[in-house]
């Protein structure tokens, strides 16, 4: 192999495969995870997998002799990231050694034998489900949910992020860990229903593609046991959770007796002021909801209280409730939309935030001793 890349890009990709190829997830012979490189025609192919999911990335290059090289992921990244930005030869003169150049700096680096690179996770055909997704539109929907997904292993079937397609053509993210839950719904041309639960992890990982990544379409497959998301240069895949995501429908209100109306950027400021003294104390913010503002409590044995008030066009009952500021918090900042809608009926009832159109979080109260 003889191949120029630019440095910046191989570092990026090198970032992102760093993240798929975790060491805690590896199982190899050689006892370390790795990145495939592969020449293509004019392009340089990255590849990282692990036991749970994979991603294959295209750069651009300026190749001289095709071949196949597997280096060790996290030195490799290391040495890259390190190195000046300008142009990297990558060269394998030994089929032990590849010689890696960038301006004045030289890396030896030993090489891993390619053929203890492992096979990505299949996606089994049977029941696939296929469609096209703005995104822009899929990376705000999976921050949306992702971040209420539970990371309690000993409740499996809530440790992920559900996709649920139906043939009417929408396409729903559910997270929820019991105490919380988003939903948001895209609409898509699909005539055929699935329901497939990605691991958090995996959607963090996603997530993060998601946000390099520069197509403006991803190309969606699920299938029951994995999910393929093809972005032109990028192709990520990932298994899917065997444990069936629990029905969500019936946790959300369908009726409230008080409606406040609010923005979102004021909101969450006054929220992140209250957090101040919240996280020192027992994390819990009383929220009272009346004519004309939202008032905001928080307060620390040891500190002190503070007060903030939001005004709100604000419709029926006046209700208090104690939430978790600290749920609170990661709602605000992960709902898409600068306009919220917050509807509540009694202190132990849910609480439903709606954001923009088909988007809605859900908290349940928090219990308060003698109060």
């Amino acid at each position: 192999m003889l191949v120029n890349v630019l440095q910046e890009n191989l570092k990026i990709v090198l970032g992102l495969v760093g993240k798929v190829t975790n060491e805690s997830d590896m199982i190899f012979t050689s006892g370390v995870s790795t990145t495939l490189l592969t020449t293509e025609n004019n392009k340089l192919k990255i590849s990282g997998t692990s036991v749970v999911q994979s991603l294959v990335c295209w750069i651009d290059a300026d190749v001289k002799q095709h071949g196949s090289i597997l280096v060790p992921t996290k030195t490799f990244s290391d040495y890259i990231t390190a190195m000046p930005i300008d142009r990297l030869t990558i060269e394998d003169k030994t089929s032990k050694t590849g010689h890696f150049s960038c301006g004045n700096t030289v890396l030896k680096l030993r090489l891993v034998p390619v053929a203890e690179f492992p096979n990505p996770p299949a996606a089994d055909p049977i029941g696939e489900v296929s469609f096209e997704v703005q995104r822009v539109k899929l990376l705000e929907a999976i921050n949306h949910v992702a971040y209420a997904a539970s990371s309690d292993q000993t409740r499996p079937s809530l440790t992920g992020v559900l996709f649920n397609v139906n043939k009417a053509g929408k396409l729903s993210l559910v997270g929820g860990d019991g105490s919380r839950l988003s939903v948001v719904k895209l609409d898509i041309e699909c005539d055929k229903d699935i329901k497939v639960t990605l691991p958090k992890k995996s959607c963090s990982v996603l997530s993060a593609v998601l946000g390099e990544a520069t197509a403006e379409i991803v190309k969606v497959m699920l299938t029951q046991n994995a999910s393929v998301f093809d972005m032109e240069n990028v192709e990520y895949r990932t298994q899917n959770l065997i444990h069936k995501f629990p029905d969500y429908e019936n946790a959300i209100p369908k009726s409230s007796t008080t409606t406040a109306k609010v923005s979102k950027d004021e909101f969450l400021r006054a929220v992140r002021m209250s957090n101040v003294i919240s996280k020192q104390g027992n994390n819990i913010i009383k929220v009272s909801i009346s004519q004309g503002s939202i008032v905001l409590e928080s307060s620390a044995k040891e500190l002190g209280e503070n007060i903030n008030t939001v005004k709100a066009e604000v419709e029926g009952d006046d209700v208090v409730i104690n939430l978790s500021c600290k749920f609170l918090l990661e709602l605000l900042a992960n709902i898409i939309g600068s306009n919220l809608v917050v509807k509540a009926t009694t202190p132990v009832s849910p609480v439903l935030v709606c954001g923009s159109d088909e988007c809605l979080s859900i908290l349940m109260p928090m219990y308060v001793a003698g109060g």
